[in-house]
């Protein structure tokens, strides 16, 4: 589910199935695919899923009970595993583009979350959205390029630029991204960078 999220899948689903000897390999039962919002992330996804998993699973017990549940072979071609998630998966590189990164960000949100690294501090990164600011070409992948009460904080990307929404200093809560540039007075050229 993570990975449909990094991927920028635009759906997903819930299914119900037979069990047999295999790995998520017996006939299907029921499905319902599920739509994957642009600023929808983990958390909420997972959330949906299970409130639409619930309702399927109803759906499944009853159409057993009335002796009319399907036997739908799977595709084996089709089918795949999600790799499990590493520490490293867990690093923005501002060298990719800014919706690589978006994604990214949401498939790790709310935890473990998305990192990178600000004077020299560990940054969590829980909300981002794309943004229409033009990078100005010297701007380096992960330099803070607008900083404003208006823009807030917008970061120059590989390709296009990205607005922090919220984030969480090491050992400290949540904030927005506008308190953070102002508590933390963020100035324009400042570098977010990948782990030490």
């Amino acid at each position: 589910m993570r990975r449909a999220i990094f991927n920028g899948e635009k759906e997903t689903g819930v299914t119900t199935m037979y069990l047999d000897e295999g790995w998520d390999t017996g006939d299907l039962i029921l499905q319902e695919k599920v739509p994957i919002p642009l600023d929808m992330d983990y958390g909420e996804l997972s959330t949906e899923l299970a409130q639409r998993g619930a309702s399927l699973m109803a759906r499944t017990v009853r159409a057993i009970l009335e002796g009319d549940a399907p036997r739908i072979k799977q595709d084996e071609g089709k089918a795949s595993h999600e790799p499990l998630l590493k520490p490293e998966d867990e690093w923005v590189d501002w060298s990719w583009s800014a919706e690589t990164i978006h994604n990214r960000v949401r498939g790790l949100a709310p935890q473990p979350a998305a990192r990178t690294r600000f004077r020299g501090s560990l940054l969590k990164i829980l909300r981002t959205s794309l943004s229409d600011l033009p990078v100005s070409s010297p701007a380096k992948p992960g330099t803070v390029f607008a900083s404003s009460r208006a823009r807030g904080i917008v970061e120059a990307t590989g390709q296009g630029s990205l607005r922090l929404e919220a984030v969480q200093p090491q050992g400290k809560r949540p904030i927005s991204a506008l308190d953070f540039r102002n508590g933390y007075k963020v100035s324009q050229g400042e570098v977010l960078a990948g782990p030490a």
